[in-house]
């Protein structure tokens, strides 16, 4: 009786649970089980918050430090209650291994939540400072049909019912972004701290009106820029007022002056790369580090969070960029007189002619036949001699006075010489 007394854990007489021994193998919570490093550990992690701030915090404090891209196949935020009418809410994530269970726990801790591990149904508080291996239920007792957890903590167990899924990718795009504070020497916060920038780090919303006058402002100060015209679907995305078209303009090594002057421009709004393309409003940025979540955000679409408006927009890609310079006005020039033709047919060269393409009055007609002018004939004597037999064949040749006469035959190729004369009805 001594010797068993002595191998049993100490507990209160309260406790629901106990402490994992080194190498147990044998758990009374169902699917628990011990890793390479002799950790009690379920297929799921359970964070227990008892507000909504909590769980936004641990998103916010997780993504700083891991990808969040890793959990989010089976990461749920979910919406629960006792029986009693007392709230909370429960972040369930796989536990792909226990550190980062370790890692999802701290965070959690940090910001006033609880950690719990599990398969099903049942959960045991996940390891800590007071047992290194984690713990074991006690017992497990009977539980309704609609209890969706059953939380087992040290002197009570918590039943919670799911009372309402919240969407991860929704719940991204509805929370609003935070003004930070301008970096030194006046660049707008958002932006690298040196005085240029690279084309992945910038990019400006330009009202169409503004984008000429934008467009010249930068030629004129010779800065490589691209422009695009695009179209956003702010209706799509929970917040805004419809759809607006932009004018987005990017650059390579603009001056901090420039970003300065543009930023207190009127209609431009700019943004800093939190992806490759997604896009933060300059001077703000979002509470959950976006970059731990690319899967929520599909190229080769671009999404705009804007602070000041506090709208989301998905503009639809490809977004295709083009010199800057397409967008500069070209000067009006008026067309000089046309020169008479010389008798060798030669136009000269007319400078401020600017060519314009008006619509034929009627379809063209075939080529028939060309006239090749009498100096002219040794080229068509060498042109005869280079082309296969097969290809000449049905082609026809009369002699007059103003030169050489060549018919095609129907379905012909034409020659490359002479003045070409086309079919009339």
């Amino acid at each position: 009786m001594d010797s068993l007394r002595s191998s049993t854990p100490l507990r209160p007489a309260t406790a629901m649970l106990e402490r994992v021994a080194v190498g147990q193998t044998r758990f009374l919570t169902p699917g628990l089980a011990t890793d390479a490093r002799g950790i009690a550990l379920g297929r799921y992690g359970v964070l227990l918050f008892s507000t909504f701030d909590q769980a936004v915090g641990w998103l916010r404090t997780y993504s700083q430090e891991a990808a969040l891209d890793d959990l989010l196949p089976e990461l749920s935020v979910l919406a629960v209650k006792t029986k009693l009418g007392s709230h909370a809410f429960v972040i369930k994530l796989p536990t792909l291994a226990s550190v980062v269970l370790d890692r999802a726990g701290r965070c959690a801790r940090l910001v006033g939540g609880s950690v719990f591990t599990g398969t099903s149904r049942h959960f045991v508080r996940f390891r800590d400072d007071h047992a290194s291996y984690g713990y074991d239920a006690v017992e497990l007792g009977e539980v309704e049909d609609e209890v969706d957890f059953v939380l087992h903590d040290q002197v009570v167990t918590h039943k919670y019912v799911t009372t309402e899924r919240i969407d991860v990718r929704g719940l991204v795009f509805q929370l609003s972004l935070r003004r930070v504070k301008p970096a030194r020497m006046g660049v707008p916060a958002g932006f690298n701290r040196d005085a240029s920038l690279t084309e992945e780090d910038l990019l400006f919303a330009i009202a169409p009106g503004l984008g000429a006058s934008v467009a010249r402002y930068l030629a004129r100060h010779e800065v490589r820029a691209e422009v695009a015209r695009a179209r956003g679907s702010r209706a799509a995305l929970f917040r805004g007022s419809g759809p607006r078209s932009y004018v987005l303009l990017r650059a390579a090594k603009l001056p901090a002056r420039m970003v300065r002057s543009l930023l207190d421009l009127p209609g431009v709004t700019g943004f800093a790369a939190a992806t490759k393309n997604v896009f933060v409003e300059v001077g703000h940025e979002h509470p959950i580090s976006l970059s731990s979540l690319s899967s929520l955000f599909p190229a080769p679409s671009l999404f705009l969070f804007f602070g000041r408006q506090n709208v989301v927009d998905e503009i639809a890609g490809p977004v295709m960029f083009s010199d800057v310079r397409q967008l500069v006005p070209v000067p009006r020039v008026e067309a000089a007189r046309y020169a008479r033709l010389e008798s060798t047919g030669s136009v000269p060269f007319v400078s401020g002619i600017v060519p314009r393409l008006v619509p034929a009055a009627s379809s063209v007609a075939r080529v028939a036949a060309t006239l090749l002018a009498w100096e002219d004939a040794p080229k068509l004597k060498k042109l005869v001699y280079l082309l296969p037999s097969s290809l000449l064949r049905g082609y026809r040749v009369a002699f007059c006075e103003r030169g050489i006469l060549i018919f095609f035959p129907e379905g012909g190729t034409g020659l490359p010489l002479g003045i070409p004369l086309v079919e009339k009805s």
